[in-house]
């Protein structure tokens, strides 16, 4: 795996050609327009500044309605739908192991989280096209139908193992911490 300097890649690409380019818009897929608009109002907004795409915040409804970590696997973001799920099981864990309740700290980091996604994606698919970028155009193509687009069966998927796995975590912390007694906020 091509291991990528973000910063020289973010002030490498050509803003206009990239959101423009045919291969990024297969990889969005039917959102393209949606996306296009929200980062070129950004990217005039701050300056024609790339690296502040990241940092504006825009509600994004799915993710704040179904989960961020849900969003990442509708959007085929593995890695980072992971992470989230990691997370949520292990603070089931210290819930339990502490007997607290870690609710609202959840509730404010999703809502951070879904306000970050559509400048994570822009970033996402930046670090792919660069991963891929010495690829012939018909590979391209195919990774680009393979990683690009967008997937309700992943999001299904990653909702039943994302829930699964709390459910798994609250098990086996009631094996190892006893029951939770966790009081209501």
């Amino acid at each position: 795996m091509t291991k990528i300097n973000r910063k020289a890649l973010y002030k490498s690409i050509d803003f206009e050609s990239f959101v423009n380019s045919p291969n990024v818009k297969d990889f969005i897929g039917k959102y393209y327009d949606h996306y296009k608009a929200v980062w070129t109002a950004d990217y005039n907004k701050r300056g024609r500044n790339l690296m502040k795409i990241g940092s504006s915040l825009h509600i994004n409804w799915l993710a704040l309605l179904a989960g961020p970590a849900v969003w990442y696997c509708y959007h085929k973001m593995y890695l980072m739908a992971g992470v989230l799920a990691a997370i949520y099981w292990g603070a089931t864990l210290y819930e339990i192991y502490a007997g607290t309740s870690l609710s609202t700290a959840f509730i404010g980091g999703n809502i951070a989280i879904a306000l970050m996604t559509k400048g994570q994606y822009f970033f996402h698919i930046a670090e792919f096209m660069e991963k891929n970028k010495d690829l012939p155009q018909p590979e391209l193509e195919a990774k680009i139908a393979q990683q690009g687009g967008t997937s309700v069966i992943t999001a299904i998927m990653g909702t039943v193992i994302i829930f699964g796995g709390i459910g798994l975590s609250m098990y086996i912390g009631e094996q190892l911490f006893g029951p939770a007694e966790t009081p209501l906020p």
